[in-house]
């Protein structure tokens, strides 16, 4: 096992990377607290944009010059990789999250510290305290030296003065426009009981659904829309072209609330949009990319609580 500093060629980004037999993990604390990078099997299995990295993660595009945050998404640089948002999503009112982007909880620089254990290696990143969402957020990694599977936690805190009810969103980025148009490729989401999706968001093309049943395989379409299912039973996951997948598991939950109509899972879908879409705040998606997003139960925190919630990742 390897763990060494990547030189991003940008002093305002820095790289971590762990290097294991089966896998390996970068880790961008000064973006978000992302996880960028996610290799297995010679494959790259996370997005991320490729205007800002280059496949050896090279800066394409110094911070520096990146265009200032103005609330809205479309100015949103988005980096890729994955990240942990709060829950609900709005820009209404002090009761959702009004990001991305935010220059805090997704824009924000992260700690990072790690602990070398005799099976793993633990990697810590936490943000800065959020004065809008009153959250800090801290992503734990227990990476696992042998095997393809590894373990996160995350921790929400209320670092504020007041009662606060927010729920831990993780969002995965990975490329999708290789997999468009071959069978057996795309989203896999097992449910329990079977449901039909609640529809979150269609902006750009209709999304055809598979049918209903046990396990259903979303494949992937030219279309920007997001759905959610309530009944998910635990897992998410994405069958690439070449033969690999990748799988978020978590516990269901099935008595505790979530946001977003209840759902336990959700999948943005997008392709390359014509023009910037006003609806989502002058965003122009410019690449095929879905995100695999678990979302954790709904939880209110007294001024100085807690509550931490885990992930399991793994790669075939």
């Amino acid at each position: 096992m390897a763990v060494r500093t990547i030189e991003s060629g940008d002093p305002d980004i820095g790289l971590h990377r762990f290097e294991f037999a089966a896998y390996d993990v970068t880790f961008a604390p000064s973006l978000g607290g992302r996880m960028l990078s996610l290799r297995h099997g010679g494959h790259e299995f996370l997005w991320r944009n490729p205007r800002l990295f280059d496949a050896d993660l090279r800066v394409l595009s110094p911070r520096r010059t990146w265009p200032p945050l103005d609330g809205s998404m479309g100015s949103w640089p988005n980096p890729g990789g994955s990240k942990t948002w709060p829950a609900p999503q709005g820009w209404d009112d002090d009761d959702a999250w009004a990001g991305p982007p935010d220059p805090v909880l997704d824009t924000g620089a992260y700690s990072f510290a790690v602990e070398d254990r005799e099976h793993s290696i633990a990697v810590e990143m936490a943000s800065a305290a959020d004065p809008r969402t009153g959250l800090r957020i801290t992503r734990a990694f227990d990476l696992s030296r042998v095997g393809h599977r590894f373990d996160q936690r995350i921790t929400l805190e209320n670092t504020s003065g007041r009662t606060i009810t927010w729920a831990p969103w993780e969002v995965a980025q990975v490329a999708s426009g290789a997999e468009l148009g071959i069978a057996g490729c795309g989203v896999v989401i097992p449910l329990d009981p079977p449901a039909p999706p609640v529809d979150l968001g269609s902006y750009d093309g209709v999304l055809e659904l598979p049918p209903n049943s046990s396990e259903i395989l979303l494949p992937i379409q030219p279309v920007i829309a997001k759905l959610g299912w309530r009944t998910a039973a635990g897992t998410i996951g994405y069958r690439f072209a070449h033969g690999g997948s990748l799988s978020l598991n978590f516990d269901p939950a099935p008595a505790l609330p979530r946001p977003d109509d209840g759902c336990r899972v959700e999948v943005w879908m997008q392709y390359p949009a014509a023009a910037p879409i006003e609806s989502l705040g002058a965003m122009q998606p410019s690449d095929w990319l879905v995100e695999l997003e678990v979302m954790g139960p709904s939880v209110t925190l007294q001024p100085g609580a807690s509550s931490t919630w885990s992930i399991g990742w793994e790669m075939a």
